[in-house]
């Protein structure tokens, strides 16, 4: 239960992905700002292409093999967290380091956006 004087909407629930495997993805690719704790301590953002749609085919906390598809925001989270497993930061996959952005650019860039 949630006391709150807004509406509340659970829009995605929990999901456990283990030993996830990106099994198709989406011909056409998205730019996007990404930024990562684990580099320079969350402080640092920079444009990652990715694709826009993707199949995942993973195993539940029951042991449970499963296929997801996804795209848009959490389809680039999948794919980042993905990553991480496989030892590669996003860092390694900025497109342009030219347009690397501190935290206070990149919130100032973003609030000027909407």
């Amino acid at each position: 239960k949630v006391k709150t004087r807004k509406d509340v909407k659970v829009l995605d629930p929990l999901r456990v992905f283990i030993n996830p495997m990106i099994i198709s993805s989406s011909k056409k690719c998205v730019d996007g700002y990404e930024g990562c704790g684990s580099v320079a301590l969350g402080n640092l953002f920079g444009v990652v292409k990715r694709p826009e749609v993707i199949s995942v085919r993973a195993f539940n906390e029951l042991g449970e093999e499963f296929i997801f598809e996804t795209g848009g925001l959490l389809a680039r989270i999948i794919q980042h967290e993905i990553d991480h497993l496989n030892g590669t930061c996003f860092i390694d996959k900025v497109t342009d380091t030219r347009k690397l952005l501190g935290r206070g650019e990149y919130l100032k860039m973003k609030k000027n956006s909407k």
